[in-house]
């Protein structure tokens, strides 16, 4: 994933950076190097945000989901 997928799946799901820092654990300089490309995006944050955009999954589905992980059976 690049940075420009990286901005634009997170639009389109409809997540800020704030949340997806949240949601993926990861502090803002981090979420910085991702969005310039100086760090790479890793596979399962990119998978992630594919796969919340084709199934409609929404940022606050996603929370739950993270925080509650007997959800996922």
């Amino acid at each position: 994933m690049t940075p420009l997928e990286y901005r634009a799946a997170l639009t389109v799901v409809g997540m800020t950076e704030g949340t997806a820092r949240e949601l993926f654990g990861i502090d803002e300089p981090t979420s910085r190097r991702w969005e310039t490309g100086e760090q790479h995006i890793p596979r399962g944050v990119a998978l992630s945000l594919w796969l919340m955009a084709a199934y409609g999954v929404s940022t606050n589905e996603a929370q739950t989901l993270s925080k509650s992980p007997r959800l996922i059976t």
